[in-house]
């Protein structure tokens, strides 16, 4: 009888697929951040931009900034959901 011996190639094709998920799943996780950052940011930027062309102090500084973070995250439930 001859037993069958795990071939090299099934193992390299399996450390492969493994391999590739890691990195997929790495670099979700770092774009998550530059997601969320980003639209703080522009909302925080546009919101001053108008606040000094509008003379109205911290009302449109305040309010694109939180519109930002909504926007972040609901950019980071789009990212994240399970397919």
């Amino acid at each position: 009888m001859k037993s069958k011996e795990p071939d090299g190639k099934d193992q390299n094709i399996k450390k492969s697929a493994n391999w590739a998920e890691f990195n997929r799943s790495f670099g979700m996780v770092f774009n998550i951040g530059y997601y969320i950052s980003a639209a703080v940011l522009i909302g925080l930027f546009a919101g001053y931009q108008a606040d000094n062309f509008f003379g109205t102090s911290p009302l449109f500084t305040l309010s694109l900034t939180f519109l930002g973070m909504a926007a972040g995250m609901l950019e980071l439930f789009k990212v994240t959901k399970i397919k």
